[in-house]
């Protein structure tokens, strides 16, 4: 074989840029493993005034790229010239952009990208947890701009369908964590008995059943729901001990909130925690994670150390991850804004160690099967192998 035939049989590489909000330390597995992909590059920009930390790129290129926050409230409405970048025909193939509609600049970047014919995919929720008719329409008059659409789960797919989108633009990608670093740690203190009794006689969790929740402390998070939830177990369930592991705005206040329905003897705060190895004490000292609202990756977090998840019912008031739990399978599922309903669903699995074990075991092997890098980056690989031929088709007719 000739040098220039083995040439033409080499797979074309498709150039694919990423704008992004943020580069957290969840991201990298994701893009590394696509820019392993035969044929794909991937370049990433990522915003400076991420309200994530942002990280060092590894196995991919990244650079951090300045934008303007045009008006915070009543939403913030931001300018992401990065976009243009993105859609740059010197620069990709192929843009992923971030699906927003607090974003105008991202209209006018996805005709420049059909212009120059560089491939569109839009890539976010589908979905806004508060949203009113008409922010919905935009979302979606922005979407059928794109070439393709990559959403978080297949429910918000079925939405768009249901709404008329065509279902050969839309390509899910089940939201995933790198689940290797959460394994390893959660080994390595279930490994070594004498350090994890030392960490709970610490923290006062020896032989008493934990009910934990780990996050950044707002409001919109629920954590009140969960103190007036152990409240009511205070009489029946005397030895509970709630976590509540994370800083935030809300932070003193439900230090009060523990002194007033008198169970801050029973409450656990130990603040920010940072590092896989730091976190998982409290997970493997835990029976239960709760997260009354707005639950998102914590999903599966928790069930990657085989905790049962319990937050409320309402589905389309989450983050799209909440959709992995099966309710009295792997969680349980309760009543909205309810502390009885929630303090229930507490005491059931608390109760009962062996079904909250099994619920917790069907969660992990649902994020290590499942929910998986791999799989989030298969659903990537293909909508932008999709909205490459798009723009191939588009040059061809021109």
């Amino acid at each position: 074989m000739s040098n220039q035939d083995h040439a033409a049989r080499q797979p074309e590489t498709i150039r694919v840029c990423f704008q992004q909000p943020a580069l957290p330390a969840y991201r990298v597995p994701v893009f590394a493993e696509l820019a392993r992909r035969p044929g794909i590059s991937v370049e990433v920009l990522f915003s400076d005034k991420a309200k994530l930390p942002n990280v060092q790129a590894e196995g991919f290129h990244a650079r951090q790229v300045a934008e303007r926050v045009l008006l915070k409230r009543p939403r913030e409405v931001r300018w992401v010239t990065a976009q243009y970048e993105a859609v740059d025909p010197a620069n990709a193939d192929v843009a992923v952009l971030e699906h927003n509609a607090g974003v105008p600049s991202l209209v006018p970047a996805i005709r420049r990208a059909k212009r120059h014919g560089v491939g569109v995919v839009v890539w976010g929720h589908g979905y806004s947890v508060r949203e009113s008719k008409w922010p919905r329409k935009l979302r979606n008059w922005i979407a059928k701009q794109a070439d393709a659409v990559v959403l978080y789960n297949h429910q918000a797919r079925e939405r768009l369908v249901d709404e008329g989108f065509d279902p050969e633009r839309l390509f899910v990608a089940l939201n995933a964590l790198d689940q290797g670093p959460i394994q390893d740690a959660r080994e390595a203190w279930l490994g070594d008995e004498q350090r994890l009794a030392a960490f709970q006689r610490e923290h006062g969790l020896d032989g008493r059943p934990v009910v934990l929740f780990v996050s950044r402390l707002y409001a919109g998070n629920g954590m009140d729901l969960l103190l007036h939830a152990a409240s009511r177990l205070k009489d029946t369930h005397p030895d509970l001990v709630v976590a509540i592991v994370g800083d935030g705005p809300e932070r003193a206040n439900l230090q009060e909130l523990a002194r007033k329905l008198d169970i801050a003897d029973r409450v656990r705060m130990p603040g920010a925690v940072y590092g896989e190895g730091d976190l998982a004490p409290w997970f493997v000292s835990s029976r239960v994670f709760c997260y009354p609202k707005s639950i998102g990756l914590s999903v599966l977090h928790a069930f990657g150390y085989g905790l049962p998840v319990v937050t409320n019912r309402e589905m389309w008031t989450h983050p799209p991850e909440v959709w992995a739990i099966e309710d009295g399978v792997n969680g349980l599922l309760v009543d909205l804004g309810e502390p009885g309903s929630l303090a229930d669903a507490i005491a059931r699995l608390v109760d009962d160690p062996a079904r909250a074990c099994e619920m917790g075991e069907a969660g992990r092997r649902l994020v290590l099967e499942r929910y998986t890098v791999a799989n989030m980056v298969d659903g990537h690989e293909a909508a932008i192998r999709y909205a490459h031929r798009k723009a191939r088709e588009r040059a061809a007719i021109r």
